[in-house]
């Protein structure tokens, strides 16, 4: 199944003058990994996409929707959407540390 997440990782990528292979250098990760994000058959890991942002100097945004958007302002939300984006978050984060730690 084809994601639609990360097709602005390519254009981050050409923008910067990079190819697969030297961003692959740069980050320490497989060429074919690089391959998959850009054709979004896998998912960026939270910290690789921060990562990615400080390489290619773009926004998280851009690399996972091909545009920067605004930003979302939480405190603006009615307390029931605050509460399910902090459970989701919490949600998130415990996946990343069983992942992490091969639990999963």
């Amino acid at each position: 199944m084809k994601n639609v997440i990360n097709n602005g990782l390519k254009q981050a990528r050409t923008n910067k003058n990079l190819s697969i292979p030297e961003l692959s250098t740069i980050i320490n990760k497989d060429i074919s990994t690089i391959q998959l994000w850009e054709a979004g058959l896998k998912t960026i890991d939270y910290f690789i996409l921060v990562q990615l942002s400080n390489v290619l100097e773009c926004s998280t945004e851009m690399l996972l929707f091909g545009e920067t958007r605004e930003s979302l302002q939480i405190n603006d939300l009615p307390f029931d959407q605050q509460k399910e984006i902090y459970d989701l978050a919490m949600l998130l984060r415990q996946r990343y540390e069983e992942d992490k730690n091969g639990l999963r």
